[in-house]
């Protein structure tokens, strides 16, 4: 591990394990650059292109192909570490995968940062479902209600406006200082926002027109036309499927050809949606993967329905 803070650098996605994974970070690295992305090609795009520290980490961004490839590309130049929950698409060195961590806890434990943000930690593992002792400890501690609530504000503040990263930034270093999200004005000032917006509501009222369900799998096919989440995507889906006492939560979208198919899980305790994802695209598909409760596969337009047979006879 390089100590010279202005030698490190982390790549992770904007979401909320992302800054959760930001948070961990800075607490071990004050002032060290962050880069969100939105996915693994935009992170291989970003370790190519980037400034170039003497160690670089990439959080919560699976190996895919080119993303592997551009690491094997740059480890001559620099040490990158690579911290990721989801199953290994392809081998480099200095992997640390965890499938049940979030990226944050995942970063948590490798850079061996204080305890002041074990708590942040907690809120990435509630919001990947993740079963860890540092979950188990803040539940015990501060009441899983808390740390739902705690989990909303964070989670809806990033989604004002998806493309400021310079918000995830602020709002990582205020919560390295080992402060919840509630007792960040900037993070209040945006879920606040979004809650005036009415932006969840109608986002949950798309879904509950639309939704079918299949045994205890609930489905939102977006593929007719356009149909707006009002920026909560899955996480609607999620929320309804829940109150329709759904097990799973599938959202289809895509055109021409291709069907991209995200799955969710609304009770962590079944399939693994990631070795199904995986299984299936290979059979009928371009790819997928993901973790036990979260995954996404993109596959024939065609095999969609199919994937659905399979995934609702799998969880009879």
């Amino acid at each position: 591990m390089k100590e010279e803070i202005g030698g490190v650098r982390l790549i992770t996605r904007g979401n909320l394990d992302g800054i959760m994974s930001a948070a961990v970070f800075l607490d071990r690295f004050p002032g060290a650059e962050v880069t969100f992305v939105t996915s693994p090609p935009a992170a291989a795009r970003a370790l190519r292109e980037g400034t170039a520290p003497s160690c670089v980490y990439i959080a919560d961004l699976s190996l895919t192909g080119e993303l592997a490839a551009a690491v094997r590309s740059e480890a001559g130049r620099r040490e990158i570490i690579v911290a990721d929950h989801h199953p290994i698409g392809e081998a480099v060195e200095n992997a640390i995968i965890d499938e049940g961590r979030s990226a944050a806890g995942i970063l948590h434990r490798c850079l061996g940062s204080s305890g002041r943000v074990r708590n942040i930690v907690a809120l990435a593992d509630l919001y990947e479902m993740s079963g860890t002792d540092v979950l188990r400890d803040a539940v015990r501690e501060h009441g899983r209600e808390r740390l739902e609530e705690e989990c909303t504000i964070q989670d809806f503040a990033w989604r004002h406006n998806v493309e400021d990263d310079g918000f995830r930034l602020h709002a990582a270093a205020e919560l390295a200082k080992g402060l919840w999200p509630s007792e960040v004005p900037a993070v209040m000032e945006k879920y606040r926002r979004v809650k005036e917006s009415g932006r969840w509501n109608k986002a949950l009222d798309t879904v509950r027109a639309r939704l079918e369900r299949r045994g205890a799998v609930g489905i939102l096919d977006l593929r007719s036309g356009r149909t707006s989440l009002h920026g909560f995507g899955s996480k609607a889906l999620l929320e309804v499927a829940r109150e329709q006492e759904c097990r799973y939560a599938v959202l289809i979208h895509g055109r021409n050809d291709a069907a991209v198919v995200s799955l969710r899980a609304v009770d962590p305790h079944g399939i693994d949606l990631g070795q199904f994802a995986e299984e299936f695209a290979s059979r009928h598909g371009m790819g997928g993967g993901g973790h036990p409760a979260s995954a996404g596969a993109r596959i024939a337009r065609e095999a969609a329905a199919l994937m659905i047979d399979e995934l609702e006879r799998a969880s009879a």
